[in-house]
């Protein structure tokens, strides 16, 4: 539709009606095809004589004295046709915004229209808003921002984002892990909070906090068909994210107030969560412990932590002021939080949504029934019939029976019939550990049964004659299932030395590695910082050209020799392998919270996965991570040099995020 001009509209009739214009970037977000997610600025045009709306429109960039003549123009040409009115000029049109009614007066004014100052009409507020409420489709109200809590004036918000600022780029998720909590007491506080930092594992970023340990214990222990349990005062957190999920009104704060950030893509969002769709903002003294807490602790990790040489921490505690908004504040902080018991810890971790967990109700098939076809294949073409293994043969076929088994209940008494047939029936104990243990003391214990169950059961003559061909042969394959199941809770008893012999005891037995063994000593070795058993790993799996592999090789060549020819010939070979990699490990994307069952080979699902395991030792490796957006971006053997305009703005947004 052509635009509306000066001189066909200085010829209309004039009325006595007047109009007014209001301009205001709007509470809700757009999205433009192939483009990322924007807030526009709507431009409306209202005849306060006929309470309607006469024209309007959307702008991405804000409206400037330009577009909103033209836009003044269209309405008066062409009123929009639910108004009713013909074209026409008004006597005059308001605005709330003096300034720009200064540069629009001479302009109106050869047109005969006047311009005043005025508050907008309700009815047209109210009309935006039902507009806003429509465009989000959110499902719920907007979430309040900060500055509406009673007591959170601006000042208070600026020097929470500055601490949150500082402790992002500080990047302490490099360190900590989410099992390392702190206590954390901000004076004049008397009591101490428990936090966790987030960000190891690149889901999120941030803290999450608890008022009492026993709150912050039995979140971690407590699960039920609804999801985690949630204390009385709701799940506390602060994460890092996105504009578009933070609360539109404290985006117009950090417009209007300047307040300062990381990043465009690291907005701190506090934030209670009393349910799945309850949330609320913290109360002011919440804030207040955040702005400190998140000043204080890269402080206490830089000058406080010590590591254990077993890839945690000595226990420590410190306290020392720290700048906030308000002046010094003092800031105690202790290693551990509490002491854990990791033995009682439940063998179940983390929790699923209500529609997640539904779908992992339906059983899924257990390939270790298959043995048992196969178990009876090979009898019947040996010819076997030792009577020494009667009774265990017979209680490996009840487990089986149990692989197959759909019913839990029934699964479980499959394996105590077995052990009652024969105590060297270490799958049975295999079962019990997986689904009969509630703790992870509990579930080591049976593992070590199991072990000990499986070597009886094998002997030391078949040991030394078969080491080097386990799992080919069926037999050990029970015994290997309770090596892998004790090396795993081992590990997660904070006992990694003792893993990794179980995990390398099985790669020594069964150097094929059909269980996948080493992939879990990659990253064992790499969280113990042992770099050269790293490369002697590497080495022993020459022809392994999984992603884990080919981007460890790439790594460590890195970390012994910096940026060599090798280091970035091997780099270019894992990117070929899976050029998916680069983007969660520098921040693009974010490791999904739940990663896929199956995963696709050189696909996303491959790189979510190893992202999720090895992107902190990438990161705790100084220059890697910018070194790997060199070489990733880099032209290959053969093309132009100049880059393409995605990679030139995937660097800007790294800088950004840096």
């Amino acid at each position: 539709m052509p635009r509306a001009t000066a001189h066909q509209v200085a010829s209309l009739p004039q009325s006595a009606d007047t109009w007014f214009l209001l301009s205001r970037k709007l509470q809700t977000w757009v999205t433009e095809p192939g483009q990322p997610p924007m807030r526009p600025y709507g431009c409306f045009l209202y005849s306060l004589g006929r309470d309607v709306i006469v024209g309007g429109g959307l702008e991405l960039e804000p409206p400037t004295a330009k577009t909103v003549f033209a836009l003044l123009l269209n309405g008066m040409a062409r009123p929009t046709g639910s108004s009713g009115l013909p074209p026409q000029r008004p006597r005059q049109v308001g605005f709330v915004d003096q300034e720009l009614a200064d540069a629009l007066q001479a302009r109106l004014a050869l047109l005969g229209v006047g311009t005043q100052s005025m508050a907008p009409p309700e009815i047209l507020q109210e009309n935006i808003s039902k507009l806003e409420a429509d465009l989000r489709a959110r499902g719920g109200p907007e979430v309040p921002g900060l500055l509406s809590v009673p007591g959170v004036t601006p000042e208070l918000v600026r020097g929470l984002f500055a601490a949150a600022a500082d402790f992002y780029r500080s990047e302490p998720w490099l360190v900590l892990e989410g099992e390392q909590q702190l206590a954390v007491r901000v004076s004049p506080e008397p009591d101490f909070r428990y936090t966790q930092v987030l960000g190891n594992a690149g889901m999120e970023y941030g803290l999450s906090m608890f008022r009492t340990w026993e709150d912050m214990e039995r979140f971690g222990t407590a699960l039920d068909g609804r999801g985690p349990w949630i204390p009385p005062g709701g799940l506390h957190s602060l994460l890092f994210d996105d504009p578009t999920l933070i609360p539109l009104a404290d985006l117009d704060g950090i417009e209007a107030h300047e307040w300062p950030l990381a990043s465009h893509t690291a907005i701190p969002l506090p934030m209670v969560y009393k349910g799945k769709r309850d949330a609320a903002r913290p109360t002011a003294s919440d804030l207040r412990w955040y702005e400190a807490a998140l000043r204080a602790i890269p402080v206490f990790i830089r000058d406080h932590l010590k590591p254990d040489g077993r890839a945690g921490f000595l226990p420590a505690e410190a306290t020392f002021p720290v700048p906030c908004h308000s002046g010094q504040v003092t800031v105690t902080i202790h290693y551990p939080a509490r002491e854990i018991d990791l033995e009682g810890q439940p063998v179940q971790q983390g929790f699923m949504l209500p529609e997640e967990r539904d779908q992992s109700d339906s059983p899924a098939f257990d390939r270790r029934a298959l043995e048992g076809g196969l178990a009876d294949f090979v009898r019947q073409v040996s010819g076997s019939s030792d009577k020494r293994t009667t009774k265990l043969q017979k209680a490996q076929q009840l487990m089986y029976q149990a692989w197959d088994e759909d019913n839990p209940a029934q699964r479980l008494i499959l394996a105590h019939q077995a052990l009652a047939l024969s105590p060297n029936c270490a799958d049975a104990y295999v079962l019990l550990a997986e689904e009969e243990a509630d703790i992870v003391g509990r579930a080591q214990a049976l593992y070590q049964q199991g072990v000990e169950a499986g070597e009886r059961a094998l002997g030391k003559r078949f040991f030394a004659e078969n080491t080097g061909a386990f799992w080919a042969l069926l037999e050990t394959r029970p015994y290997m299932r309770a090596l892998e199941g004790l090396a795993g809770t081992l590990w997660r008893l904070g006992r990694p030395d003792e893993a990794l012999v179980r995990y390398r005891q099985m790669l020594r037995l069964n150097p094929g590695d059909n269980q996948g063994m080493r992939y879990l000593v990659l990253e064992l070795l790499f969280e113990l910082d042992r770099t050269e058993e790293v490369q002697a790993l590497l080495d022993e799996y020459k022809d392994d050209t999984l992603a884990e592999f080919g981007y460890a090789r790439a790594l460590v060549e890195f970390r012994r020799r910096g940026p060599s020819a090798t280091a970035v010939r091997l780099l270019r070979k894992a990117l070929r392998t899976n050029p998916h990699v680069p983007a969660y490990l520098t921040r693009q994307k974010r490791v999904p919270g739940r990663l896929p069952d199956r995963i696709d080979l050189g696909g996303e699902a491959e790189a979510a996965a190893y992202a999720s395991r090895f992107l902190v030792f990438w990161r705790r490796t100084p220059g890697a991570v910018d070194w790997l957006v060199e070489v990733s971006e880099a032209p290959s053997v053969g093309a132009g040099s100049r880059r393409t305009t995605a990679q030139t703005t995937r660097r800007r947004h790294l800088k950004r995020s840096s």
